[in-house]
């Protein structure tokens, strides 16, 4: 968008600009153009500036990003494999962060979960004792996993975009006895 259209032209004038929300609309202005890049959905307030010695002046306008002028949004990937803990002592609790896991093709932040799925799969007919954890956040990407069962269990982490487009896997875990001292 060429401001000098929008502002009086003035020697000396300096353009800028501002977006009220950079996630979904980012802003950019080279000499006296604006160009405004859709990010996601929603909408945004562009502040657009004009100064010069004397003084500013500012306009803004809101900026719709719609499906079809958002870019693409693909859901996260899972970026390593999820570990099999093969010992896990009841009651010695280990730590999980989640974003090792995932990425987001787009760079957005995502956000996570994790909850027990329940018993582990079993193969040949066999029996599997099922396990218990208690889960707890230790932060927006990171939890605490204690078991309090022995046993099997398989915990489900997922991770979600700001789109909503999800990603997710198993960890297995096997919960033996408190080891001794």
């Amino acid at each position: 968008m060429n401001l000098r259209r929008h502002f009086t032209d003035e020697p000396g004038r300096t353009f800028a600009a501002t977006s009220s929300a950079p996630h979904t609309a980012a802003v950019s202005v080279s000499d006296h153009l604006l160009t405004i890049d859709g990010l996601d959905l929603g909408w945004a307030v562009v502040s657009a500036t004009a100064a010069t010695r004397g003084g500013s002046t500012k306009q803004d306008f809101k900026v719709l990003v719609d499906s079809a002028t958002a870019r693409p949004n693909s859901a996260p990937v899972i970026q390593t494999g999820f570990a099999y803990r093969k010992v896990v002592p009841s009651g010695v609790p280990f730590v999980v962060d989640m974003s090792r896991y995932f990425l987001d093709p787009e760079g957005d932040a995502l956000t996570y979960e994790a909850v027990p799925l329940g018993p582990a799969p079993t193969f040949f007919n066999t029996s599997v004792p099922t396990g218990r954890v208690a889960l707890s956040a230790l932060s927006p990407t990171t939890i605490r996993v204690s078991g309090t069962k022995t046993g099997f269990l398989r915990i489900g982490m997922t991770a979600t975009d700001p789109g909503g487009l999800p990603a997710g896997g198993e960890l297995m875990v096997e919960i033996t006895r408190p080891v001794g001292r």
